[in-house]
């Protein structure tokens, strides 16, 4: 029997890890709610039913997070400034309370290899997103109900939410703005596959593979490694290795004669 989802947290795996990401600021009790005066969230703004009390998704943009499950413990803090997207504003690698203690060499030297700050990020916005209720507006401050924008911040909205509780999903429209970066970190949404940060993206993911190990990946080849990694399909991958290596983003593989290794 499935586990009941814990409010304000989520998982994700990453070579061969589960990485849970928890939600530490604002506090969420065990039925999900957070302070009712916490002010620092977005949604999309109702424009149906206006004047009467609806149901909102949204998430929260200034939130701290714990990450437990890579190779040292982390800890984020994330922000959103007027508009989406969300992003990473602040992290924090290792226990600081072992500084100069002997426990921290046993942790090892901080490495960074590999650290998958993107699903990090994105399961973060999963964690903080909520269900609430607010009175639709028939005004904003300027008068007629006619802004462009298409998501507010509390602040910016004459009614405030009410009823928040932790837990909810976004819809597909809201999952991209939201995770989308302001340097298009997402190559798949964002640009097409001969970009040069595409392909630089690729060609530096195809090192990573190479650098880490197949074994230490479980086993999976380069292609799904990529296709795993930018939500690619797999021919489209091998289509930009090849890219890669025409622009000397790559060098060509070497060929061996048959039965040496």
């Amino acid at each position: 029997m499935a586990s009941k989802p814990v409010p304000g947290c989520a998982t994700f795996k990453h070579q061969g890890r589960t990485i849970t990401v928890k939600m530490i600021d604002p506090k969420v009790g065990a039925d999900g709610r957070i302070n009712p005066n916490w002010r620092n969230y977005i949604y999309r703004i109702p424009m149906t039913r206006r004047g009467a009390v609806v149901d909102v998704v949204g998430t929260i943009t200034h939130a701290t997070y714990t990450v437990d499950g890579w190779r040292h413990p982390i800890k984020i803090i994330t922000s959103a400034i007027f508009v989406p997207p969300i992003a990473i504003t602040h992290i924090e690698i290792g226990d600081p309370k072992l500084i100069g203690s002997a426990e921290a060499l046993l942790q090892g030297e901080i490495d960074l290899d590999g650290l998958p700050l993107t699903k990090i990020k994105n399961a973060a916005i999963q964690a903080g997103t909520f269900t609430a209720k607010v009175k639709s507006r028939t005004a904003n401050k300027i008068g007629k109900l006619t802004s462009t924008a298409r998501y507010l911040q509390i602040k910016e909205l004459d009614q405030p939410l009410t009823d928040i509780r932790i837990g909810g999903r976004l819809d597909t429209d809201d999952e991209i703005v939201f995770n989308r970066d302001i340097e298009a970190e997402n190559p798949r949404l964002m640009l097409p596959i001969d970009d040069p940060r595409s392909l630089e993206q690729i060609a530096k993911l195809y090192n990573e593979y190479y650098k880490i190990g197949r074994d230490a990946l479980g086993y999976v080849s380069c292609v799904k490694y990529l296709s795993q990694q930018t939500n690619r399909p797999e021919n489209t991958c091998q289509q930009m290795i090849a890219m890669c290596r025409k622009q000397k983003l790559l060098t060509k593989p070497t060929k061996r004669k048959r039965g040496k290794k």
